[in-house]
C-alpha cells in the first residue's frame, strides 16, 4: 500500500521538486559536449546517449517517487511558490531526502546500518525505560525499532526538518514493503564504475511499518526549544549521527542532561563528522569528559561499530564510509 502524501508543507514540496527540475537541467547540461564530439568515436557517443536517457528517466522516475512521498503541488500554486522560495535548509535538500531515505528504509540500508541499530536497541532494552527520546530522529527508522523493542515505553522522535518528518510519516503509514521506488545516486558523477550505478533503483520500506505496530510518537521540533520547555522527566535520550550535525556539542550535551530525569540514560551513536567546522570539535575522549563533568558519567568504554551510509553500486570511492562510536551515560 503506497503512503498517504502531503506530510510536509506545500513550500517544502514545491522546493523539492524544483530540485529535481534543476537536477535534470543539469544533467542535460552535462551531456552537451556530445553533440561536438568527432564522429570517430561513435561507439562512444551511443553509449553515452544511451547513459544520458538512463539518468533522465530515472530523475522523472524521482517525481514520482516525490509525488508519493509528500504529494504534488497544483500546477498554479507550485509556480507561486517557486518565485520566493529560498535555498533550502541542509535536510530539506532532495539529495538529503534520497539519502537518509536510502540508509533508513531500504534493504541496503538495513546492511549497511542494522547492526548499529540493533545494538541501540539492545542496550536501551537491557535497560527497560519507561520513556525514550530520539531528537534529530531523520526519518524515524530507528525510532521506529525502538518503539518495537520497548513495546510498553513511550517513544518521541524529534526532527527539525521537514522534509524528513515528512518522509519519515509516509514511511510509518506504509501497511507493505516497497511502496516507493527512488533513484538517490543521480547528482554523484563521479567515481562510478559502470553506468548502471548511478541510476540504481531502491525501494522504501523494506518492512511493513504501519502493519508491524509500535508506539511512537513524532514530531517536528527542534531539540534545543524542546529540552528549554519540557521538564526532565525523560528516562533515556538517544542521539545517533546527530551530535555533530549541531554547531555547538557542548550545549548539545547539556540539552540531553537536562532532558533526562535522574539516573536517566545516554546513548550515543555516530561518527563525529562535525558539519559545522571550525566550530568546537572535540574528539570522542574529549566528549566523555566533557559527559562526565556535566553530569552524565559514562557507563563502560565506548564500542566502535562499522556503519557506512549506503552507497551507489560500483562506486570506486565511498566518501560516507562511517565507523560509529557507541556509549552509554547515566545522569548522575
Amino acid at each position: 500500500m503506497p503512503p498517504s502524501p502531503l506530510s510536509a508543507s506545500r513550500r517544502t514540496v514545491a522546493s523539492l521538486f524544483r530540485q529535481n527540475a534543476r537536477l535534470r537541467a543539469s544533467l542535460d547540461r552535462e551531456f552537451e559536449r556530445l553533440d561536438a564530439l568527432p564522429a570517430a568515436y561513435p561507439s562512444f557517443h551511443l553509449a553515452m546517449r544511451s547513459y544520458q536517457r538512463s539518468l533522465a528517466a530515472a530523475a522523472a522516475a524521482n517525481d514520482r517517487a516525490l509525488a508519493a512521498l509528500y504529494g504534488a503541488p497544483s500546477p498554479r500554486l507550485h509556480d507561486a511558490l517557486l518565485e520566493h522560495l529560498s535555498p533550502p535548509a541542509a535536510y530539506d535538500g532532495l539529495g538529503a531526502v534520497w539519502r537518509q531515505l536510502a540508509n533508513e528504509w531500504t534493504g541496503e540500508g538495513s546492511v549497511s546500518l542494522g547492526a548499529l541499530r540493533r545494538r541501540l536497541c539492545g542496550l536501551a532494552a537491557a535497560h527497560s525505560p519507561a520513556s525514550v527520546l530520539v531528537p534529530g530522529c531523520g526519518m524515524a527508522r530507528l525510532a521506529w525499532e525502538l518503539a518495537r523493542a520497548l513495546p510498553h515505553a513511550r517513544v518521541l522522535a524529534l526532527d527539525a526538518s521537514e522534509a524528513q518528518v515528512g518522509a519519515a510519516r509516509a514511511m510509518l503509514r506504509c501497511a507493505a514493503p516497497a511502496a516507493v521506488r527512488f533513484h538517490p545516486f543521480l547528482d554523484e558523477p563521479r567515481n562510478a564504475l559502470h553506468a548502471r550505478g548511478r541510476a540504481a533503483a531502491l525501494d522504501a520500506p523494506d518492512v511493513a511499518p504501519a502493519a508491524e505496530g509500535g508506539g511512537l510518537r513524532l514530531e517536528r521540533a527542534d531539540f534545543f526549544e524542546w529540552a528549554r520547555g519540557a521538564p526532565p522527566q525523560v528516562e533515556c535520550v538517544v542521539t545517533c549521527f546527530f551530535l555533530d550535525c549541531l554547531q555547538d556539542p557542548v550545549a548539545a550535551v547539556e540539552a540531553v542532561r537536562d532532558a533526562l530525569a535522574p539516573g536517566g540514560l545516554w546513548l550515543f551513536a555516530g561518527p563525529l563528522a562535525y558539519h559545522h567546522w571550525p566550530q568546537l570539535s572535540p574528539p570522542v575522549e574529549h566528549l566523555l569528559t566533557l559527559a562526565a563533568e556535566v553530569g552524565l558519567p559514562p557507563v563502560g568504554a565506548p564500542e566502535l561499530i562499522h556503519a557506512p551510509y549506503v552507497g551507489a553500486p560500483g562506486i570506486l570511492r565511498h566518501d560516507a564510509d562511517y565507523t560509529a562510536a557507541v556509549w552509554a551515560c547515566r545522569k548522575a
